[in-house]
């Protein structure tokens, strides 16, 4: 299936720089997602650099603002489902060492 972005992670930077390929009503989107270990867990920095059309529905501030939003939820679900693989594998550590 054709997601309509070209993602390019790098494990040793551990970044993932994304664009979408079919624009729709942006004139370029670009995404950096950064990884950075810390005492206790990871931080993700995720920054989206976009312009939209001239002839889009709306502007380049309610696409902030729209995009700062979802991001949020997006970022709260990612979390969520890293967190939940590194539970799991931590049980399944304890259960193998029984």
């Amino acid at each position: 299936m054709e997601l309509g972005v070209g993602a390019h992670p790098d494990r040793e930077k551990r970044t993932v720089r994304a664009r979408r390929v079919e624009t729709g009503p942006f004139a370029h989107m670009n995404i950096v997602w950064e990884y950075a270990e810390l005492p206790g867990g990871v931080q993700m920095r995720w920054t989206q650099d976009f312009a939209m059309k001239p002839d889009a529905p709306v502007d380049d501030d309610w696409m902030t603002d729209n995009i700062n939003r979802n991001s949020r939820t997006q970022m709260a679900l990612i979390r969520d489902r890293i967190e939940q693989v590194a539970r799991d594998s931590e049980s399944a550590s304890v259960a193998s060492t029984r």
